[in-house]
This record gives structure tokens, sequence and C-alpha cells, in this order.
């Protein structure tokens, strides 16, 4: 029933608790070449005759390297060398898992000393060991170790911390308010073949008109064509009330996504899966028969690892509405809710962020006697080996219940020739001889697959001595749990033996690890039906007994996603929803929980693996914290607000790290209709779109990088070349807004046109340290300027002939007075309406008006009309409120050349500073345009 598997990158949690990944398409030429190219044909280095200081590295050619991965592999696995091809694959002939090609790539390298170091996503990719010796020839190749640098002991990096020094940690699932930021995924203006998958309710057509209006194309199909660069898959929201159907459905919307996954790999796009689990992803009152339908976004989360160059997005609706109704709401979303991935749309008109929140239960010093004792019974499938045994060993230990163990594993005789070897390779060697006596002649993979069956059931037996010496009644019951006749037959059985089952706990996963472009629909049903229909043929099967305790082993690749994992991330998320369900179902007299395990520590984690996740800040839980953490849920409280726990150690996210410096895109539509106050921002009969827009526009970019993480200043806002709208009623500028994080910890951001690229407006964000404080800045009381003097005209004449602004932005409200190097100016925070959106993050008004005082100050001091086109730092201390005052106090110089620099304190009716602007420029409009520089 468990089958866990390690792939070079990240590993399993084993016991229905994996975390796997794979790499990226090998190249044409595989692992025997990349080996002789590493190691033969090596470059010259700068001096073209080498020196003893810097020698070549002795040649080496692709006979060797294949002779040498031939050799390692017979030695790593037992089998005879005379058996092994080149042309043989991995899995299906040799049965070598990623787990054994770590080590046998560990020895290939001591054999090979000149090897750089290997991409880890290529070899997870390639399939036989003639592609394994062609890349490795090809890397041998590519480089030009000198004597100095070449190191002949390769050594793995030594993790920066230890596994015992990261604490378990617990996590629960929140539904956190969250407002739109107002822009659009990257990919949806500008996608040449938009598909929406058709729902049967007529939500797609209504969705279609709706996306028309705002001059987005898109067509309703079943089939999806390879070539569609914008996917919004609308198979979540058709009805699914059994295991069954939700197989068929999953699969089939899987098939759709995977038509586009080598387009969205290669070229970016978008992918927009929708489903109806209540608009909050279940955790609140969704319909129980939704639950089923509720792996999608684990599809999306996957896509998102797999497809660095997509945007991709899972959005849960409430499904109360009419498809009209529906349709206007998320096509709002989807035009309006930014590339955030998991977004829900609840009845109330709410949007929704899922937020992971740590929430510790307190320490128990007794057992969790009330729930699970001596009397109980617990069912558990995959509980005889891996994570799942080590967490009912704990459990037997401290309330001793009886306890049955499903798996499909069956229990034979060992054969005498095995008895006394522990060795894998020493027990293969024996079977093979014994085959080999009895006139047979098995392939490399059957005699694999009897190691792993004879190891196997050792470790079912082992499970079961330890269950006894622990205190607890123990059988194993070989059982297919997706079988449902087989399921209740078999727990007839511990009825018959134990009594009334009172504990069910689903511990059963397997897992077949391939990128959505790769994986294949017996891969697929393999690993989403163990998990799904297994959990449905449990629950049919002990409808009538007095459960207490619901426990499902689901996994972090489930909650974040994992490259490889795309059936396996959707699977736990249904088993997370349906926990939901049955929670809310059965009330407090049953606890029910699915824990998003992350990796464990143990026998699966080679020490090569252990340090790569250390050395990401990737915590392995160790068995008996695990076990411990397990037994803890058992005790807990029955509320249905911490059915979804997420448990770790370290970093608990295994994909954060998939780039170095990570970038996000979105668009925004500029129109007259969407930001009707542009007709009040006109120069020169054109519509500019304002700095002080810009500025919005960034901070709410910035703000969606890091959720939760607040912007302390945007920094070096410039216009690069200012945005035009010649006629507001039929203009419509895309563009493309762009963040980068940045080594030092800021965010980049670039707003260019969606199309042709022009570059309009530049900055970068820093953020608020978690770790220090900012106090309110009050304004330090200045000394009179001697050469301060009133304006010569009133604030309602600064307009006009001075300012070009109309009636929204005409926020001056009152002029203090003014010198050469000075000045002091009202305005009011008045709220821009538009056509789209929330609240502005911090009050464009303001700003705008704040730069206007620049713009008056420097006309009024120095004589001449400029415009502002870069603001050195904005900061701010909190948002503004609509309608609010703000003193503008301003310090300048005149800059020879092209204007002023000014800086200003926005400063509210208690004297404090709300909002500064430093180093701002504005440029004479005779040297200086409004579309950039001559």
């Amino acid at each position: 029933v468990v089958c866990t598997t390690w792939w070079w990158r990240v590993g399993s949690l084993g016991g229905g608790g994996g975390v796997g990944g794979v790499g990226v398409p090998p190249p044409p030429r595989a692992i025997s070449d990349y080996l002789t190219d590493q190691l033969g044909a090596v470059a010259s280095t700068s001096s073209p005759t080498p020196t003893s200081a810097s020698a070549a590295a002795p040649a080496i050619d692709a006979s060797r390297v294949i002779d040498v991965v031939l050799t390692t592999v017979a030695e790593k696995t037992g089998y005879p060398r005379e058996m092994l091809e080149p042309g043989m694959l991995l899995e299906s002939d040799l049965g070598i898992d990623s787990i054994k090609r770590v080590e046998i790539l560990s020895a290939v390298q001591e054999k090979l000393p000149g090897l750089p170091p290997v991409d880890a996503k290529v070899m997870g990719g390639l399939q036989t060991l003639r592609a394994i010796s062609d890349y490795l020839s090809e890397q041998l190749g590519a480089t030009a170790p000198t004597s100095a640098s070449v190191n002949t002991t390769p050594t793995a990096a030594a993790p920066s911390v230890a596994t015992s020094e990261l604490p378990v940690r617990r996590y629960v699932l929140r539904a956190v308010p969250a407002t739109a930021p107002g822009f659009a995924p990257a990919g949806l203006h500008t996608a040449k073949k938009l598909v929406i998958t058709d729902d049967g309710r007529g939500l797609a057509p209504a969705l279609k008109t709706v996306l028309a209006t705002h001059g987005i194309n898109a067509s309703v199909a079943t089939t999806v064509p390879a070539d569609c660069d914008a996917l919004i898959l609308l198979d979540g929201l058709k009805p699914c009330a059994t295991a069954a159907e939700s197989s068929a459905a999953h699969q089939a919307a899987f098939t759709r996504v995977q038509a586009i996954a080598a387009h969205h790999t290669a070229h970016g796009g978008l992918l927009v899966t929708v489903q109806a689990t209540g608009g909050h992803f279940g955790l609140n009152a969704a319909p129980a028969k939704n639950a089923w339908q509720s792996g999608y976004s684990g599809l999306a989360k996957t896509a998102a690892k797999e497809w660095p160059r997509a945007t991709v997005r899972a959005i849960d609706l409430a499904a109360a509405l009419s498809p009209t109704e529906t349709a206007a709401r998320l096509a709002y979303e989807l035009l309006y809710g930014g590339d955030e991935l998991e977004i829900g749309l609840a009845a109330d008109g709410t949007r929704l962020r899922l937020a992971v929140v740590a929430d510790e239960l307190p320490a128990s010093a007794t057992p969790p006697a009330t729930r699970v004792s001596k009397t109980s019974v617990v069912v558990a499938t995959g509980g005889a080996r891996g994570v799942t045994a080590s967490t009912l060993i704990a459990l037997a230990a401290a309330s001793q219940p009886r306890i049955a163990l499903l798996g499909r594993t069956a229990l034979t005789t060992e054969p005498a020739e095995c008895a006394r070897l522990t060795r894998p390779e020493d027990i293969q060697a024996a079977l093979l001889a014994r085959s080999k006596a009895a006139g047979k002649a098995p392939s490399p993979k059957e005699l694999t697959a009897a190691v792993r069956a004879l190891l196997a059931q050792r470790e079912i037996r082992e499970t079961l001595a330890q269950l006894h010496t622990a205190g607890s009644a123990a059988a194993y019951f070989a059982c297919d749990a997706q079988n449902a006749d087989d399921v209740a037959r078999t727990l007839a059985l511990v009825r018959t033996q134990f009594g009334p089952i009172t504990t069910l706990i689903h511990g059963a996963g397997v897992l077949a690890d391939r990128l959505i472009a790769e994986k294949t629909p017996e891969q697929f049903a393999r690993v989403f039906d163990t998990k799904v229909l297994g959990l449905e043929a449990l629950l049919a099967a002990t409808a009538t007994d007095p459960l207490n305790a619901i426990v499902l082993f689901s996994s972090v690749a489930g909650r974040f996603g994992n490259r490889g994992q795309s059936d396996y991330a959707m699977a736990n998320e249904v088993l997370n929803k349906v926990a939901q369900a049955e929670a809310r179902r059965r009330g407090p007299a049953c606890l029910v929980r699915s824990l998003n395990w992350g990796p464990w520590d143990g026998g699966m984690v080679t020490a090569a693996l252990r340090a790569h996740f250390l050395g990401q800040g990737i915590g392995l839980i160790p068995h008996a914290g695990g076990a411990a953490a397990f037994v803890q849920e058992l005790s807990a409280p029955a509320t249905t607000d911490s059915v979804e726990v997420v448990i770790g150690a370290g970093r608990i996210d295994l994909s954060a790290t998939e780039s170095d410096q990570p970038s996000r895109r979105v668009e925004i539509a500029v129109s007259g209709h969407r930001y009707p106050f542009l007709a009040d921002h006109v120069v020169k009969g054109k519509a500019v779109v304002p700095l002080a827009l810009v500025t919005e526009w960034m901070l709410r970019a910035a703000e969606l990088t890091r959720p939760g993480v607040a912007v302390a200043a945007l920094h070096d806002l410039q216009v690069v070349k200012a945005v035009l709208l010649a006629d507001l009623a039929h203009d419509r500028p895309l563009l493309a807004l762009e963040t980068r994080e940045q080594p030092d910890g800021s965010v980049a951001l670039r707003i260019a046109d969606a199309v042709g690229g022009q570059l309009r407006f530049t900055a970068s964000a820093r953020y608020v340290s978690t770790t220090a404080t900012s106090p309110i800045r009050s304004v330090v009381t200045r000394t009179l300027d001697p050469d301060w003097r009133a304006f010569d005209f009133e604030s309602a004449d600064a307009y006009g002939d001075r300012l070009f602004h109309g009636p929204q932005f005409q926020v001056i409200t009152e002029l203090h007075g003014f010198s050469p190097r000075s000045a002091r100016i009202t305005v009011e925070n008045r709220e821009l309406a538009r056509h789209c959106g929330s609240a502005w993050s911090l009050g464009p008004a303001l700003v705008d008006g704040a730069l206007q005082s620049a713009s008056l100050w420097t006309i009024a001091a120095h004589g001449k009309s400029a415009l502002p086109l870069r603001i050195a730092e904005l900061a701010f201390e909190r948002p503004l409120n609509s309608a609010e005052r703000m003193d503008c106090h301003l310090s300048g110089r005149e800059k020879a050349g092209f204007g002023t620099v000014s800086d200003i304190d926005c400063v509210d009716a208690s004297g404090a500073s709300v909002v500064t602007l430093r180093g701002i420029e504005c440029f004479h409009v005779d040297s200086y345009s409004i579309v950039g520089p001559a």
C-alpha cells in the first residue's frame, strides 16, 4: 500500500506523506555522452600549453564512461555485469528508483574525479543507462579543470544546521481577507488563443461574453489544443459526489492541462483552475458533495513549480450564484486579482487568501486515553511500513490499542537461502542463484521486485513485533485499499478479531514522480486512486462503526505543490477537503485531521539527500518527533478550525527556492473607463498617466510580492517615458509590471509596454524590518526663512495657467508661503474615483498633490514651469484617510540646466510626518517634454 520514492532534488516522506520531485526533460544526448564530455574532451585552460600549475585532465572517451556506469550499477544493484545493456530502462527494466539513482551517481563521481557538478534536474529525467552515460560524457567535455582546482574526492556540502536543531512545528490553514491588487495576470490580455473549458452549466459562455467586453477573445471547448497559451479550467465546477467520479474528473482535467505543458514550459502562458469548494477552499461550510472536486488547486500549485515562465492561479468559487453572476465575479477576479496563486471568492463577496499559521498544541503530560485506549480498535492503511508504522508504534506505546494493519503486500514464507542475509545486493544474488537453479532467467526488473517484496515483508513483521512489544494486540491483513469490496470484507475480519472500529488512519500512498508533460494515465490513476478511492472505501466500510478519530496522512506536496507530483498533490488536496467536510458532518464526537507532513528523516533519506535538504533550510522530521506530534494530535480537541494541519521542521515550502531571484509579472490595462480621473490629468491635449498612480501600482505590486510584509519605501521612482492617451474613449494601452527579488532584500520594479517592451517607469521597493519598529516621526520646527513671502495668488488660482490639473486633481486647499528654498502648502487626499478595485494602498491624490506642490513652488520661486519625473525616495508611515489634509513642508533648490530638486514632508494634524518624498526632480518643460528626454 505504501511505496516511497526519492528523486534527486527533494525526497519522500514515506507512509502516505511522500514528497518528491523530478527534473526537466533530458537533452537529446543523455547520461553517457554527458559524462564523456565532462571528463574527456576537456577544454584547454587560458594557457595554450598546460603547465605544472595548470594541466588539462587526461581525455576519457565515451566507452570508458559507459563501462564505469555499467560497472557501478552492477556493484550497487547486485545484477551480474553481463546482464546489463546500455539500452535498459532504469525503472521498467532494472527497477532502479531515484534513491538508488543518487547512490549510483555518487559512486560514479568517485570513479570519474574530473566530473563537474551534475545538473540534478536533468539527471532526474534520464531514463536509460546509455542516457546517463551520454549525459555525463557531455559534462566531462564541457569544463577545463586545472590540477589546482580538481578535487578528486567528491564531498557533499555540509549542512548549515543539524536535523536535531530544527524542532518539529505545527501549522494550520487559515483564510484571511485579501484586497484585489487591481492587476490582471500576465498572459490574459495578450493571449492569442484563450480557451475556457465547458463547465456544462452555462458559466463558460457567460465568462467568454464578459471578457469580450474588455477586449479579450476566448473560445469555449472541451478539448485543449497544444498551442493554447491561456487556459481557464472550469472542470472543478462540475458536480461530483463519489470518489470514482472524482478520479475520472481529475484525470480528464489533468489531460487538458497536460496538453499545454510543453508550450507553457518553453514559452510561458496562463493557467487558471477554478473549483467550487465554498469560496474558501473548504475551510468553512462548503457543501460536502464538492469536497471530492477539490484537487484542482493541487494541480495548479504543481504547474506553478514546473512552469517558471507561466502564470498560474487557483480560484475557489462559491457556486450559489447564477452563471451570469458567477461569470461577472470570476471575470473581475481575472481582470483585477493579479497573479496570487490561491484565492477564494466567498458567497458574501469576501475575497480570501490562504495563509499557513503557526499553531502549536499545548504539551500533554498524559497519553490520549480519552480518545484512544486499550479498548480502542485502530485500522490503518499503509501502517505496516514507513512513516505510518513509526506513528503507530508511538501510539501503541502511549495507549496500547488493538491495531489492524492493512497493506497490499501478501505475507509469504521467505526462501531459506535469504534467511541470514541483510544487504539487498546479497539477497538479490541469492534469489538469482535460486532462479537459475530452477532453470529460470528472471529479468532485472523481476529480480528487483522480488527483493523489494521480501524486504517489505520483513518490515511488516518487524512492525508487528514492535507493536506487540509496546503492548498492543496487532494483526496484518493483506488488502487492496482501492477495492471497496475487499476493504469491506477485510474490516469484517477485523471486527471479528478485535471488535468495532473506533479509530481510522489512512496512510496509504504511492508515488510515480513525473513532470506534467511526461506523466502517463496509468501513473496518474495509480497515485490518485490509492489516496482517493482508498479513502472513500474506508469511510463507506466504517459507516456504522463508532469512530471517534479519523486521521489522514496528507503531504506538503498538496499544500504547496511539488515538481513531478501533480497527481499526488491533487489527491492530497482531495483528502484535505474531504477531511474538512467529514469534520463538519461528524461534529465534536469525532476528531478529524488531515496531516500535511513535511519530509521525514530516516531510511529513505541518504546522507547526500539529508545534506541537500538541510542546506536549503528544509528540516527533516525525526521519527521520534514526528511520531510524538501524531500522538499529540490525537489528544487535541475535535474542533473544525484545525482540520488541515501542516507538520514540518525548518522551512516547510519545499520548492520556495526554485529561482535565486524570482520575478513576477502582471498586466495593467489603462483606459478612461477604468480610470475616469484621467480626464482631469491632460497635458497638451493628451491624458497622462500620473506618477502618483504609478506609485500606487508599484506599492501594490510590492505588497503582492511579499504578502503580509509592509513596504517601507519606494526608491528611485522615475519616469522613463510617459504613458499618453490621445483618446480616452478608445485608447487602451496595455502595460506589464514586473517585480524581481534582489540579493540585498529589495524588489526591483519596472513597467513597460506589454507588447513591444518600451520601458516606462522604474523603481525599487524596500520592506519594513520584522525585528525593528519605525516610530512616527515629528516634523522639526523650522526656522523662518528671511526670504519667506506669501504667494501672490489664491489656492483656487493655482490651476489653469499654472497647473494643468482638472477638478478631481485640484487638491491644493491652502497656500501658506514660499521662498527660493522652501514652501508650505496644504493638500487634501480626495478619493479618486475609478471603475475597479478597492481602497487605495496609500492615497494617490495626496501624493499627486505633493508633486503639484513641488511644481507650483518651482513656478513661484524660480519662474519656470516644470514636471516631476523622478523621486529618489517615497516613504510612508501609514495609509492616508480619505479627505485627510496634510501640510506639505518643502525644502529645495534650483538645479542649473534642468529644473529643481526638493524634499517634502507631508504632516498630519498632530504634527507627525506621515509621507516623505525625497529628491523630487522637476524638469523644465522647455528642456524636457512630458514623454521623456528628447
